[in-house]
């Protein structure tokens, strides 16, 4: 890239986006460019669409209202004749039409449809996964469930799995009969097939297959497994990469055999039930979580609908444990995301659809990791508790060849004032940036000064200041990558940036929190994300023999922390987190016979708490779980609390299927091993749930090589 001779501030109001994320108003607009690459690398002809949710707000300092027929942010109503059961789709709206990359179409329906009420999200799907026209479906088509031979509505439970590339034909979820036990899948972006004249699609984009239909593919592929993917659409090389089914080793396939994999001829496994939702694949390879919203939704809300379907079938509700093994590292905290609060708000509307229909109560859960991101030196924070002006400052590590813009959410209190941020890049004088006052809803932009550029090309970062969600107000930091195929445009130099914000906090004080977003590459994707983090010189990285220190010290130097560090889709009251912990290894606490927290796990801080702790590794030497490989027959290791959070799942779906009644964090609580975390509580919560027999006997076999 050319020299960088010096940077100017200047604001950008035409390019304010209330209700979208800010990692999408960045993408649609001055990195838009950037996200056309990624698209263009991980599926050629992909589109942009723009939907719409009503937000699910909670009051300031209330509890979320019950839903409602009458309010339109009711995700559900039951006086709609045209749904599956009877009710009416979510609160969504996905606006018609195709924008195909032109990112003033979509400000042009954003600033049309929006209202005070509405959250916006971009879908970047294939044009295959969308009916004609473009346009997705509105809501879900019917669905009519009868019961396999031998399932009966005692003892049934259903495993519910949000995930990317799931082999739903995998031979551990068949049953004795050859049949399937997944009764559902939603592939989201998968071919679309157009519904029978005057019927309704059954899913509003992508490709759902049915239990028979899979059971059908499984024999006529005769054992051909590439067969059997090609029949199901779930690996297609004439089309564009990636194809993360092609590799040995897949993340949903893993995941879901930890949850509710078997042997084919196990019987007792017949009433467990699965429903599966694959995410697209763009959604997974942006690992700040930006995409992942309306599609989680609209994910959950279909396994919960397609639950409903399952319990009409056997004429009682039957209990719903979901898995859903993604982690963000930023957000609102205290439960205020959106995704947390219309979780919350479909399983309130599940459990009184359920009454409704006659079927009675049953639980319905969801387990979440605790995230990976403990030694990320990705969080920062200060705090005073008086008023007057607070100052964060952050060495921000960003790394060279990174083609992915590099993010950092900055959450101030509510009554925060005088909002000025500081960023200077590697080897420039401050004056050659400076700091830049930021106005609420008046985002401003960094642009570099050189003459051979178009100057709509030459925006190094992005700042913006909001109050979207409840209670708090984010700053928010974009960006640019240090590296890009594309010719023309301006990217942000490598190095160690300065950045720093300043606000004058309210008469109690407050807390100013800083957290990197991820945009590493996720096994599977073309490389091409290169993680930044903190790179703060008091932060002390290993203990006094050597050793990766896992916990902050008791008088931590600088800012950079490690509690702090949970996922922020795990930060509602009463949600089901799970951390991670090796159960094999062998340390100086025998009581603990071996068991000890991954150094990844993450750190919760009060108020927020990981429930349990579940096997991520054997030990440090053998490191992962042993579960499913993608193809039937294979295994191998993964680590990582994605993999502890399905050992928890199955042993809550054990519990509801013997009729086990109280909270699922009680039932997991109980469930632990050794009398306690033993002063782990904020990483392993109540306690260090054993290993699953299988999953012993899997580490056994490989650490003697067989």
């Amino acid at each position: 890239m050319s020299a960088l001779p010096g940077f100017e501030w200047h604001e950008d109001p035409d390019h304010t986006f209330p209700g979208l994320d800010p990692v999408n108003a960045w993408l649609l607009t001055h990195g838009a460019d950037f996200h056309a690459v990624t698209l263009a690398e991980g599926a050629l002809g992909d589109l942009t669409l723009v939907a719409a949710l009503e937000k699910p707000r909670l009051p300031r300092g209330g509890a979320d209202p019950a839903p409602s027929s009458e309010s339109p942010e009711s995700p559900e109503s039951p006086e709609s004749p045209e749904s599956d059961d009877g009710e009416e789709p979510p609160a969504v709206t996905l606006l018609p039409g195709d924008v195909a990359q032109n990112p003033a179409e979509a400000r042009r329906r954003i600033q049309a449809n929006r209202t005070a009420e509405r959250r916006f999200f971009l879908m970047p799907l294939p044009e295959r996964s969308l009916p004609a026209g473009g346009t997705p479906a509105q809501g879900f088509g019917r669905a009519a469930w009868t019961p396999p031979a031998g399932v009966s509505a005692e003892g049934t439970v259903i495993v519910g799995i949000v995930d990317h590339a799931i082999n739903v034909a995998h031979e551990r979820f068949r049953d004795p009969a050859g049949g399937s036990r997944v009764d559902y899948a939603w592939v989201q972006d998968g071919t679309y097939r157009p519904p029978a004249p005057g019927s309704r699609s059954a899913v509003p984009y992508g490709r759902e297959w049915t239990g028979p239909t899979i059971a059908r593919a499984i024999r006529d592929a005769d054992g051909d497994e590439d067969a059997l993917f090609e029949a199901l659409g779930l690996v297609d090389f004439t089309r564009p990469s990636p194809h993360p089914l092609a590799f040995r080793t897949s993340h949903g396939t893993h995941v879901l055999d930890l949850a509710a994999g078997a042997r084919p001829d196990d019987p007792a496994a017949l009433n467990t039930r699965i429903v599966s939702v694959t995410l697209p694949a763009v959604v997974t390879q942006e690992t700040s979580g930006a995409l992942l919203g309306l599609f989680f939704i609209q994910a959950l809300d279909y396994i919960l609908r397609r639950a409903r379907s399952i319990s009409a079938g056997l004429g009682r509700a039957v209990p719903v444990v979901v898995n859903f093994s993604f982690a963000i590292s930023g957000g609102p905290r205290g439960g205020n995301h959106v995704i947390e609060r219309c979780i919350d708000r479909l399983f309130a509307a599940h459990a009184a659809r359920l009454a409704a229909m006659g079927l009675g109560a049953a639980p319905a859960e969801i387990a979440v990791p605790s995230g990976n991101r403990n030694l990320a030196r990705g969080h920062a924070t200060t705090a005073c508790d008086a008023a007057g002006p607070l100052t964060l400052t952050l060495p921000w590590r960003v790394q060279p060849d990174d083609r992915t813009a590099s993010y950092v959410e900055l959450w101030l209190p509510e009554g925060a004032t005088d909002v000025t941020v500081g960023l200077h890049a590697p080897g420039t004088e401050a004056a050659a940036a400076g700091s830049v006052a930021l106005a609420e809803g008046v985002p401003q932009i960094l642009r570099s000064a050189e003459p051979d550029i178009d100057p709509a090309k030459t925006v190094i970062a992005r700042l913006s200041l909001d109050s979207e969600e409840p209670g708090r107000k984010r700053v928010f930091v974009a960006l640019a990558p240090t590296a890009s195929r594309a010719e023309g445009r301006s990217l942000a130099p490598s190095g160690l940036w300065q950045l720093s914000l300043t606000a004058r906090m309210p008469a109690t004080g407050g807390r100013i929190d800083a957290w990197i977003l991820r945009d590493d590459t996720p096994p599977g994707f073309p490389a091409r994300g290169r993680q930044s983090y903190f790179d703060d010189p008091a932060y002390e990285r290993f203990d006094g023999a050597g050793d990766l220190l896992d916990t902050d010290p008791a008088a931590p130097g600088g800012v950079v922390r490690r509690a702090g560090t949970l996922n922020g889709l795990a930060t509602s009251p009463g949600r089901i987190v799970v951390g991670g912990h090796r159960f094999r290894e062998q340390r100086d606490r025998p009581a603990c016979e071996g068991t000890w927290p991954a150094p990844y796990a993450a750190t919760a801080r009060a108020p927020e708490a990981v429930t349990v702790a579940a096997p991520s590794d054997s030990s440090r030497v053998f490191g992962g779980v042993i579960a499913a490989g993608t193809r039937s027959g294979t295994r191998v290791a993964m680590n990582g609390t994605s993999v502890a959070v399905p050992q928890a799942v199955r042993r809550l779906a054990e519990a509801r299927a013997t009729g086990e009644t109280g909270s699922g964090a009680a039932i997991l609580a109980a469930a632990t091993a050794h009398g306690g975390a033993h002063g782990y509580e904020a990483r392993a919560g109540a306690g260090f749930l054993p290993a699953h027999p299988d999953l012993t006997d899997g580490i056994d076999r490989f650490s003697r090589g067989g």
